[in-house]
């Protein structure tokens, strides 16, 4: 125990050899004051410790706490203080004298003593999970009843012996369970081991099982006792969060790249098509710029997919009628399925609207119709439904709690080969694919579950060996009006002007690009590196700008909202176009649905920008 002596008047601060021993520090080094002290304090209960010093000081003074000390070799240890204030004879605080001890060990013992008692409580407890007692001299076994219960069994459907275990446990499982239990009987070492049993249903269900043998004078085990958890929820959990993590490990890959990548696809596309319309239709060089850009086009959408699965593709999500949505993706792939295919559609009628991005859902479609072609490669049968549907809290069928609600059901199943259990648990894994090599990226059903998770829906697949699959996906109905399939594809032409078109682009190969392009369209063109450059060129042409084009997120501070703000706010009447490469997770969702009908998504191409141009200048 150490003791410590401090003049409060004068801040000096006295610890003995005992106390400076505690702390883990030198005499030399420690500066004796309060300041060098609380130094040392854990900072979490530095606050608590300087109130209760305040509160001695005005009150009883008397100065007692457990804290936190931080050694400098980075221990951390407990410390109980104890003191006395004393006070002059004028009221004022004089000194205050104590001692102070290392009780970590002491406290280490209470928490392992609350602990042995939580794990004893636990064990009594235990009743209500699966208890078995096991004969090892005579192979006999007693399950209590609820071990039975666990596997579906009534009391006298399971007798008590040891092959009764034997013929439910998993094949793949049993050398585990045999390892643990050899371990167990020659090392001592903890039985616990986790395991799955088949149900009187035919099911496989995951259970933790604990145990302990009893050894006779001479070493020999006679008796082993234990007892069985169901852990198949927890084990589907664990699945899903590291999924989870393999999603979000390559979406932060995919993110992470993304906006660059994009920039240069962009900048490769356009000038692609710039050579393009400059050199002879069919010649070497032409077919050479038309493979540059094609393969351009696949980088792109590869890109996209990445940031689908991982939830963070830039949504322009809008209220849809999925009939409409299945009818026109339809239409369009009866020749990429193949005439060996019979394509069913059965939409529901009076269906409700979702909201969603009406070119993720074309992609969702797509990619389930090409995953039903591929499981049927000597022809079949594809059908899709649509189906209002009412979750009022049950669970889907791989247990996955959905919100209360009304749901748009969009079904696609087919008659093909189906596929294992063990291959249906890993089918929205990124890059997991039962396909040979070079047919398949493994991001297409990917690619679905992310999409439709980031629509805030449900995705659930159903499939047995020979008996095909069924996926369905789930999306919140919502209220609102429908936009007209007509004005959702009336295309401005890609025509030019002679406009003046503020660009503020921080990539220079894409500004430059931008401005040929723009240049060559006939609009004059005023070029900006960031937001805050854009900003002093508008005010130098204020009343003389008629669009702004902006990139969302900019190096060097103000961002494309911002500075569309500010412009807007000075000069109103300026039209504006947003560009962007970056991911979801980056841009503000917020003020998405504002500007998402004046939002080029890059990479793009110069017939694309001229046109949102135009149809920007020219909307009413």
């Amino acid at each position: 125990m150490g003791s410590w002596e401090y003049d409060i008047a004068n801040d000096k601060l006295v610890w003995d050899d005992e106390t400076i021993r505690i702390f883990g520090i030198s005499r030399e080094t420690f500066r004796e004051n309060m300041a060098a002290f609380l130094a040392l304090v854990h900072p979490d209960d530095r606050e608590p410790l300087q109130a209760m010093q305040v509160g001695a000081l005005a009150s009883h003074g008397i100065i007692e706490m457990e804290y936190r000390i931080l050694k400098p070799d980075g221990v951390v240890r407990q410390v109980y203080d104890r003191g006395q204030v004393t006070w002059y004879e004028n009221g004022k605080p004089a000194q205050s004298i104590g001692m102070i001890m290392d009780v970590t060990e002491q406290r280490k013992a209470a928490e392992d003593l609350r602990e042995s008692k939580e794990r004893y409580d636990a064990a009594v407890l235990g009743s209500e999970s699966g208890l078995w007692d096991w004969n090892l001299l005579t192979n006999q076994v007693f399950y209590a009843p609820r071990f039975k219960e666990l596997l579906g069994y009534k009391e006298d459907e399971f007798p008590n012996v040891l092959c009764s275990f034997l013929d439910h446990l998993n094949p793949d499982d049993r050398p585990a369970v045999e390892l643990a239990f050899k371990q167990h009987l020659k090392e001592r070492t903890p039985f616990n081991v986790e395991y799955r049993l088949q149900t009187k249903a035919g099911e496989y269900r995951w259970f933790n099982a604990r145990a302990q043998a009893l050894w006779d004078a001479e070493g020999k085990a006679y008796r082993m006792a234990g007892s069985i958890v169901d852990i198949s929820e927890r084990m589907l959990l664990e699945e899903r969060y590291h999924q989870s993590q393999r999603i979000e490990a390559v979406g932060r890959l995919a993110g992470g790249i993304a906006h660059d990548f994009n920039n240069m696809l962009g900048v490769i596309l356009i000038h692609c098509e710039s050579l393009g319309e400059r050199l002879p239709v069919n010649s070497p060089e032409w077919q050479s710029v038309k493979q540059i850009q094609t393969a351009s086009v696949r980088s792109a959408a590869l890109t996209r997919q990445l940031l689908a699965f991982s939830r963070k593709q830039i949504l322009l999500p809008r209220i849809l009628d999925l009939n409409f949505s299945v009818a026109e993706i339809s239409s369009m792939v009866k020749s990429l399925i193949g005439d060996d295919i019979e394509l069913v559609i059965h939409p529901s009628e009076k269906l409700g609207y979702v909201k969603a991005d009406p070119g993720q859902i074309h992609q969702v479609v797509m990619n389930l119709m090409v995953n039903a072609r591929d499981a049927m490669p000597h022809g079949g049968r594809i059908v899709v439904e649509t189906a209002n549907v009412q979750w009022g809290g049950q669970q889907l069928p791989v247990n996955v709690p959905i919100v209360p609600g009304p749901y748009v059901m969009l079904s696609v199943s087919d008659n093909g080969c189906g596929m294992e259990p063990e291959v249906l648990r890993h089918i929205f894994e990124p890059f997991f694919t039962t396909k040979e090599q070079g047919q398949g990226t493994g991001l297409g059903l990917a690619t679905v579950y992310g999409i439709v998770k980031q629509s805030e829906g449900y995705v659930v697949a159903e499939s047995e060996p020979g008996q095909g699959t069924t996926f369905k996906i789930y999306l919140p109905q919502v209220e609102g009006e429908l936009v007209a399939p007509a004005a959702e594809h009336e295309k401005t032409q890609a025509s030019g002007g002679n406009e003046t078109i503020l660009l503020a682009e921080d990539e220079p190969l894409l500004r430059e690009i931008f401005r040929m392009q723009l240049e060559g369209a006939g609009y004059k063109v005023l070029e900006a590196e960031n937001g805050d450059e854009a900003a002093e060129i508008a005010e130098k042409h204020r009343n003389r700008i008629h669009l702004l084009l902006t990139d969302l997120v900019m190096a060097g501070g103000t961002n494309g909202v911002e500075l569309a703000a500010t412009l807007n706010a000075t000069q109103p009447g300026i039209k504006v176009v947003f560009m962007t490469g970056y991911t979801a997770d980056v841009i503000d969702p917020k003020g998405m649905a504002d500007i998402q009908e004046r939002i080029l998504q890059k990479p793009f191409s110069g017939a694309s920008l001229l046109r949102k141009v135009r149809e920007v200048l020219t909307d009413a």
